[in-house]
Protein backbone atom coordinates (compact mmCIF):
# COMPACT_ATOMS: atom_id res chain seq x y z
CA UNK A 1 0.00 0.00 0.00
CA UNK A 2 1.42 3.08 -0.98
CA UNK A 3 1.28 5.92 1.76
CA UNK A 4 0.91 9.63 0.71
CA UNK A 5 3.08 12.73 2.50
CA UNK A 6 0.98 15.85 2.95
CA UNK A 7 3.00 19.08 2.84
CA UNK A 8 1.77 22.29 4.09
CA UNK A 9 3.44 25.17 2.24
CA UNK A 10 2.70 28.78 3.86
CA UNK A 11 0.63 29.40 6.92
CA UNK A 12 0.39 33.40 7.88
CA UNK A 13 0.55 34.58 11.06
CA UNK A 14 0.37 38.25 12.21
CA UNK A 15 -0.02 40.02 15.85
CA UNK A 16 -2.81 41.91 15.82
CA UNK A 17 -6.84 41.30 16.01
CA UNK A 18 -8.91 41.58 13.19
CA UNK A 19 -12.94 40.72 11.81
CA UNK A 20 -14.03 37.41 11.64
CA UNK A 21 -12.67 36.02 8.64
CA UNK A 22 -14.06 33.61 6.44
CA UNK A 23 -12.99 29.70 6.19
CA UNK A 24 -11.13 29.36 3.26
CA UNK A 25 -11.65 25.70 1.75
CA UNK A 26 -8.47 24.10 -0.67
CA UNK A 27 -8.12 21.54 -2.23
CA UNK A 28 -5.11 20.46 -4.15
CA UNK A 29 -4.74 16.79 -5.85
CA UNK A 30 -0.81 16.48 -5.33
CA UNK A 31 -1.79 16.95 -1.50
CA UNK A 32 0.18 20.73 -1.29
CA UNK A 33 -0.96 23.57 0.82
CA UNK A 34 -0.07 27.89 -0.24
CA UNK A 35 -2.25 30.53 1.53
CA UNK A 36 -1.49 34.00 2.22
CA UNK A 37 -3.06 36.18 4.67
CA UNK A 38 -4.83 38.71 2.30
CA UNK A 39 -8.05 39.87 4.93
CA UNK A 40 -6.27 41.49 7.70
CA UNK A 41 -4.32 40.23 10.69
CA UNK A 42 -5.34 37.53 12.90
CA UNK A 43 -4.12 34.02 13.69
CA UNK A 44 -4.95 31.82 11.44
CA UNK A 45 -4.69 27.68 11.45
CA UNK A 46 -4.98 24.86 8.98
CA UNK A 47 -7.14 22.13 9.20
CA UNK A 48 -7.49 18.94 7.03
CA UNK A 49 -10.06 16.21 6.34
CA UNK A 50 -10.62 13.52 3.73
CA UNK A 51 -13.50 14.82 2.45
CA UNK A 52 -15.67 18.30 2.32
CA UNK A 53 -18.00 17.37 4.86
CA UNK A 54 -15.03 16.70 7.67
CA UNK A 55 -14.38 16.05 10.28
CA UNK A 56 -11.99 18.69 10.20
CA UNK A 57 -8.60 17.76 12.14
CA UNK A 58 -5.93 20.26 13.49
CA UNK A 59 -3.14 17.70 13.92
CA UNK A 60 -1.42 17.27 11.42
CA UNK A 61 1.88 14.62 12.39
CA UNK A 62 1.92 11.23 10.64
CA UNK A 63 -1.96 11.98 9.09
CA UNK A 64 -0.71 10.04 6.34
CA UNK A 65 -0.63 6.73 9.07
CA UNK A 66 -4.04 7.15 10.37
CA UNK A 67 -5.08 3.62 10.29
CA UNK A 68 -7.51 1.05 10.90
CA UNK A 69 -7.00 -2.69 11.17
CA UNK A 70 -9.76 -5.37 10.26
CA UNK A 71 -9.22 -8.82 9.67
CA UNK A 72 -5.51 -8.86 8.89
CA UNK A 73 -6.25 -5.93 6.13
CA UNK A 74 -5.25 -2.46 7.11
CA UNK A 75 -6.92 0.52 5.36
CA UNK A 76 -5.57 4.37 5.44
CA UNK A 77 -7.70 7.55 5.67
CA UNK A 78 -5.36 9.33 3.19
CA UNK A 79 -6.38 13.67 4.04
CA UNK A 80 -7.26 15.65 0.44
CA UNK A 81 -8.85 18.83 1.44
CA UNK A 82 -7.75 21.78 3.82
CA UNK A 83 -9.50 24.43 5.15
CA UNK A 84 -7.74 27.73 6.72
CA UNK A 85 -9.34 29.13 9.76
CA UNK A 86 -8.89 32.09 12.36
CA UNK A 87 -7.49 30.59 15.84
CA UNK A 88 -9.57 31.78 18.80
CA UNK A 89 -7.71 29.50 20.92
CA UNK A 90 -3.70 28.83 20.53
CA UNK A 91 -2.55 25.48 21.73
CA UNK A 92 -0.48 26.41 25.10
CA UNK A 93 3.18 26.58 24.87
CA UNK A 94 4.39 23.19 25.78
CA UNK A 95 1.62 21.10 25.27
CA UNK A 96 -0.08 19.45 22.16
CA UNK A 97 -3.37 18.94 20.55
CA UNK A 98 -5.08 15.81 21.41
CA UNK A 99 -8.48 16.13 19.26
CA UNK A 100 -11.84 14.36 20.17
CA UNK A 101 -12.33 10.82 19.07
CA UNK A 102 -12.48 7.11 19.23
CA UNK A 103 -8.91 4.96 19.96
CA UNK A 104 -8.58 1.70 20.39
CA UNK A 105 -7.54 0.40 24.27
CA UNK A 106 -6.07 -2.71 25.11
CA UNK A 107 -4.84 -5.35 23.17
CA UNK A 108 -4.58 -9.21 22.71
CA UNK A 109 -1.22 -9.33 22.67
CA UNK A 110 0.93 -9.93 25.88
CA UNK A 111 0.20 -11.50 29.57
CA UNK A 112 -2.81 -13.26 30.09
CA UNK A 113 -4.26 -10.27 32.41
CA UNK A 114 -3.93 -7.92 29.38
CA UNK A 115 -6.30 -5.09 28.91
CA UNK A 116 -8.74 -6.35 25.85
CA UNK A 117 -9.30 -4.17 23.33
CA UNK A 118 -12.36 -2.03 23.57
CA UNK A 119 -13.14 1.36 22.02
CA UNK A 120 -13.82 4.50 23.84
CA UNK A 121 -14.40 7.91 23.02
CA UNK A 122 -12.00 10.81 24.31
CA UNK A 123 -12.81 14.57 24.65
CA UNK A 124 -10.18 17.00 22.83
CA UNK A 125 -7.44 18.02 25.15
CA UNK A 126 -4.23 19.48 25.09
CA UNK A 127 -1.31 17.28 26.58
CA UNK A 128 2.09 18.47 27.68
CA UNK A 129 4.48 17.41 24.92
CA UNK A 130 7.36 16.36 27.59
CA UNK A 131 7.07 14.75 31.10
CA UNK A 132 7.14 17.15 34.08
CA UNK A 133 10.90 17.84 34.43
CA UNK A 134 12.66 18.60 37.53
CA UNK A 135 13.08 22.47 36.24
CA UNK A 136 9.42 22.87 35.87
CA UNK A 137 8.70 20.83 39.37
CA UNK A 138 10.59 22.94 41.35
CA UNK A 139 10.00 25.97 39.59
CA UNK A 140 6.08 25.82 40.64
CA UNK A 141 6.45 23.95 44.12
CA UNK A 142 8.63 27.31 44.91
CA UNK A 143 5.54 29.36 44.23
CA UNK A 144 3.16 26.72 46.00
CA UNK A 145 5.41 26.69 49.34
CA UNK A 146 4.65 30.21 49.65
CA UNK A 147 0.64 29.94 48.49
CA UNK A 148 -0.87 27.04 51.11
CA UNK A 149 1.18 24.28 49.78
CA UNK A 150 2.95 23.46 52.76
CA UNK A 151 3.65 19.90 52.40
CA UNK A 152 5.03 19.39 48.60
CA UNK A 153 7.61 17.15 48.08
CA UNK A 154 11.13 18.67 46.34
CA UNK A 155 11.39 16.16 43.45
CA UNK A 156 13.90 14.16 42.60
CA UNK A 157 15.81 12.48 39.37
CA UNK A 158 18.12 10.18 38.27
CA UNK A 159 19.84 13.25 36.29
CA UNK A 160 22.41 12.67 38.31
CA UNK A 161 23.07 16.14 37.90
CA UNK A 162 23.06 16.26 34.62
CA UNK A 163 20.47 18.65 33.61
CA UNK A 164 17.25 19.89 34.94
CA UNK A 165 16.03 19.14 31.79
CA UNK A 166 15.33 15.29 32.86
CA UNK A 167 11.74 14.34 34.30
CA UNK A 168 10.93 14.77 37.62
CA UNK A 169 10.64 11.55 39.86
CA UNK A 170 10.08 10.57 43.24
CA UNK A 171 6.69 11.87 43.77
CA UNK A 172 3.28 10.21 44.66
CA UNK A 173 0.05 10.18 43.37
CA UNK A 174 -0.90 12.85 45.86
CA UNK A 175 2.22 15.00 44.80
CA UNK A 176 1.24 14.88 41.45
CA UNK A 177 -2.27 15.99 42.60
CA UNK A 178 -1.28 18.49 44.57
CA UNK A 179 1.50 19.88 42.17
CA UNK A 180 -1.23 20.01 39.63
CA UNK A 181 -3.61 22.33 41.27
CA UNK A 182 -0.51 24.57 42.30
CA UNK A 183 0.82 24.45 38.67
CA UNK A 184 -2.79 26.14 38.11
CA UNK A 185 -3.30 28.52 40.61
CA UNK A 186 -0.04 30.08 39.54
CA UNK A 187 -1.08 30.20 35.84
CA UNK A 188 -4.41 32.07 36.77
CA UNK A 189 -6.75 28.99 36.10
CA UNK A 190 -8.89 26.70 38.11
CA UNK A 191 -7.97 24.03 40.37
CA UNK A 192 -9.01 20.95 39.55
CA UNK A 193 -8.83 18.55 42.68
CA UNK A 194 -11.03 19.16 46.15
CA UNK A 195 -11.34 17.73 49.26
CA UNK A 196 -14.70 17.72 49.19
CA UNK A 197 -17.94 16.77 47.01
CA UNK A 198 -18.81 20.37 46.60
CA UNK A 199 -15.93 21.72 45.48
CA UNK A 200 -14.97 24.19 47.61
CA UNK A 201 -11.88 23.28 49.74
CA UNK A 202 -8.53 22.90 47.48
CA UNK A 203 -6.62 20.34 47.64
CA UNK A 204 -3.56 21.98 48.70
CA UNK A 205 -1.58 19.56 51.35
CA UNK A 206 -1.77 16.22 52.95
CA UNK A 207 -2.43 12.52 51.44
CA UNK A 208 -5.89 12.91 50.67
CA UNK A 209 -7.91 10.54 48.49
CA UNK A 210 -9.49 12.88 46.14
CA UNK A 211 -12.60 10.55 44.59
CA UNK A 212 -13.51 11.28 41.46
CA UNK A 213 -16.58 13.50 42.17
CA UNK A 214 -14.32 15.87 43.69
CA UNK A 215 -13.11 16.72 40.53
CA UNK A 216 -13.55 19.65 38.40
CA UNK A 217 -13.32 17.69 35.04
CA UNK A 218 -14.97 20.99 33.00
CA UNK A 219 -12.26 23.40 34.63
CA UNK A 220 -9.24 25.16 32.88
CA UNK A 221 -6.49 23.91 35.30
CA UNK A 222 -3.83 21.17 34.73
CA UNK A 223 -4.85 18.20 35.67
CA UNK A 224 -3.20 14.54 35.60
CA UNK A 225 -4.61 12.58 32.65
CA UNK A 226 -6.96 9.33 32.97
CA UNK A 227 -6.33 6.28 31.81
CA UNK A 228 -7.64 6.04 28.88
CA UNK A 229 -7.11 9.66 27.95
CA UNK A 230 -3.03 8.58 28.59
CA UNK A 231 -3.25 5.53 26.32
CA UNK A 232 -5.12 7.48 23.12
CA UNK A 233 -2.16 10.06 23.89
CA UNK A 234 0.75 7.20 23.93
CA UNK A 235 -1.22 5.85 20.52
CA UNK A 236 -0.91 9.11 18.40
CA UNK A 237 -3.63 7.81 15.98
CA UNK A 238 -2.47 4.28 15.44
CA UNK A 239 -4.81 1.63 16.28
CA UNK A 240 -3.57 -2.11 17.39
CA UNK A 241 0.21 -1.02 17.23
CA UNK A 242 2.95 -2.44 20.37
CA UNK A 243 4.36 1.45 20.89
CA UNK A 244 3.95 5.21 19.90
CA UNK A 245 4.99 4.30 16.67
CA UNK A 246 4.34 1.74 13.69
CA UNK A 247 4.70 -1.29 15.58
CA UNK A 248 2.28 -3.79 14.15
CA UNK A 249 2.04 -7.55 14.81
CA UNK A 250 5.76 -9.59 15.14
CA UNK A 251 7.68 -9.77 17.88
CA UNK A 252 8.19 -6.87 20.42
CA UNK A 253 12.13 -6.48 19.11
CA UNK A 254 10.95 -6.12 15.80
CA UNK A 255 9.98 -2.68 16.31
CA UNK A 256 12.45 -1.54 19.19
CA UNK A 257 15.79 -0.27 19.65
CA UNK A 258 17.50 2.02 21.75
CA UNK A 259 17.01 5.08 19.18
CA UNK A 260 13.50 4.56 19.72
CA UNK A 261 12.66 5.11 23.41
CA UNK A 262 14.82 4.84 27.02
CA UNK A 263 14.42 1.68 28.44
CA UNK A 264 16.59 -1.13 30.29
CA UNK A 265 18.61 -2.42 26.94
CA UNK A 266 18.69 1.26 24.91
CA UNK A 267 22.09 1.47 25.87
CA UNK A 268 22.22 5.28 26.51
CA UNK A 269 25.14 7.19 26.96
CA UNK A 270 23.20 8.23 30.20
CA UNK A 271 23.41 4.32 31.63
CA UNK A 272 20.62 3.32 33.49
CA UNK A 273 19.06 6.51 34.26
CA UNK A 274 16.76 9.04 32.77
CA UNK A 275 17.56 11.40 29.61
CA UNK A 276 16.81 14.52 28.71
CA UNK A 277 12.70 14.77 28.09
CA UNK A 278 14.11 15.96 24.91
CA UNK A 279 16.23 13.82 24.09
CA UNK A 280 15.09 11.79 21.58
CA UNK A 281 13.96 14.63 19.29
CA UNK A 282 17.26 13.59 16.75
CA UNK A 283 20.20 13.65 19.86
CA UNK A 284 19.72 10.08 20.47
CA UNK A 285 22.70 9.78 17.62
CA UNK A 286 23.82 11.66 14.77
CA UNK A 287 20.63 12.54 12.41
CA UNK A 288 18.21 9.96 14.73
CA UNK A 289 14.63 10.15 14.24
CA UNK A 290 12.36 12.35 15.47
CA UNK A 291 10.56 9.64 17.99
CA UNK A 292 7.63 12.24 18.53
CA UNK A 293 4.36 10.51 17.97
CA UNK A 294 1.09 11.42 15.85
CA UNK A 295 0.48 13.99 18.44
CA UNK A 296 3.71 15.33 18.54
CA UNK A 297 3.95 14.02 22.09
CA UNK A 298 7.27 12.43 23.58
CA UNK A 299 8.76 9.53 25.91
CA UNK A 300 4.95 7.98 26.06
CA UNK A 301 7.27 5.09 25.88
CA UNK A 302 10.09 4.68 28.64
CA UNK A 303 12.31 6.84 30.61
CA UNK A 304 9.65 7.48 33.23
CA UNK A 305 6.52 5.45 34.16
CA UNK A 306 3.73 7.97 34.18
CA UNK A 307 1.42 8.40 37.13
CA UNK A 308 -2.56 8.63 35.89
CA UNK A 309 -5.66 9.54 37.55
CA UNK A 310 -7.02 6.15 38.01
CA UNK A 311 -7.32 4.05 40.77
CA UNK A 312 -6.46 0.44 39.86
CA UNK A 313 -8.76 -2.66 39.65
CA UNK A 314 -7.34 -6.07 40.14
CA UNK A 315 -10.16 -7.93 38.47
CA UNK A 316 -9.96 -6.36 35.12
CA UNK A 317 -13.94 -6.16 34.98
CA UNK A 318 -13.47 -2.03 35.20
CA UNK A 319 -12.57 -2.08 31.70
CA UNK A 320 -15.00 -4.36 30.49
CA UNK A 321 -17.99 -2.48 31.60
CA UNK A 322 -16.92 1.69 31.91
CA UNK A 323 -18.77 3.87 30.11
CA UNK A 324 -17.70 4.43 26.36
CA UNK A 325 -17.33 8.13 27.01
CA UNK A 326 -14.55 9.67 28.72
CA UNK A 327 -14.24 7.00 31.51
CA UNK A 328 -13.13 8.78 34.66
CA UNK A 329 -11.51 5.42 36.29
CA UNK A 330 -12.68 2.68 38.55
CA UNK A 331 -13.86 4.65 41.84
CA UNK A 332 -12.21 2.24 44.40
CA UNK A 333 -9.28 0.58 45.20
CA UNK A 334 -6.11 1.46 47.16
CA UNK A 335 -3.98 1.07 44.36
CA UNK A 336 -2.97 3.74 41.42
CA UNK A 337 -2.01 3.04 37.58
CA UNK A 338 1.20 4.07 36.11
CA UNK A 339 1.86 3.64 32.18
CA UNK A 340 4.50 3.51 29.62
CA UNK A 341 7.27 1.84 31.37
CA UNK A 342 10.59 3.35 32.55
CA UNK A 343 14.00 3.00 31.80
CA UNK A 344 14.26 0.16 34.22
CA UNK A 345 11.78 -1.58 32.36
CA UNK A 346 12.30 -4.42 29.57
CA UNK A 347 10.63 -3.91 26.08
CA UNK A 348 7.26 -5.66 26.91
CA UNK A 349 6.46 -3.20 29.89
CA UNK A 350 6.69 -0.10 27.64
CA UNK A 351 4.22 -1.03 25.30
CA UNK A 352 1.47 1.27 25.20
CA UNK A 353 -1.52 -0.97 26.69
CA UNK A 354 0.89 -2.11 29.39
CA UNK A 355 -0.62 -1.73 32.99
CA UNK A 356 1.56 -1.35 35.99
CA UNK A 357 -0.14 -0.67 39.56
CA UNK A 358 1.20 1.18 42.43
CA UNK A 359 0.69 2.54 46.08
CA UNK A 360 -0.84 6.11 46.48
CA UNK A 361 2.10 6.95 48.56
CA UNK A 362 4.57 5.48 45.85
CA UNK A 363 7.68 7.41 45.20
CA UNK A 364 10.61 5.97 43.27
CA UNK A 365 13.48 6.75 40.52
CA UNK A 366 11.20 5.06 38.20
CA UNK A 367 8.04 7.32 37.75
CA UNK A 368 6.84 10.99 37.40
CA UNK A 369 4.28 11.85 35.56
CA UNK A 370 2.85 14.98 32.61
CA UNK A 371 -0.37 16.82 32.80
CA UNK A 372 -3.33 17.75 30.45
CA UNK A 373 -5.60 20.62 30.01
CA UNK A 374 -9.59 20.76 28.44
CA UNK A 375 -9.87 22.43 25.30
CA UNK A 376 -12.48 24.95 26.47
CA UNK A 377 -13.66 26.40 22.86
Amino acid sequence: MKFRTILVFALAIATTAAAQSPVVTIFDPDGNLAWTNTGGYARFRVEWASSTEGPWRRTFQQQELVEKHSNGVVSVEVPAFYRVVREENPVPPGMELMESGSFQRGDNYGYPDTVPPRDLHIRSLYVDRFEVTVQLWRRVRNWAITNGYADLTNGGGMDNGRSPNHPVAYVSWYDALKWCNARSEKEGLHPIYYQDFFLTTVYRQDTTDVANTWVAWNANGYRLPTEAEWEKAARGGLRGHHYPWRSFGGSYWDHMDGSRCNFINSASPYGLATTPVSYYDGAQQIDGPDMANGYGLYDMAGNVREIVWDRFDPSLAYYLTCPTNDPKGYASGTQRIVRGGSFLDALDDVRAPYVEAVAATNRDVETGFRCVRIVTE
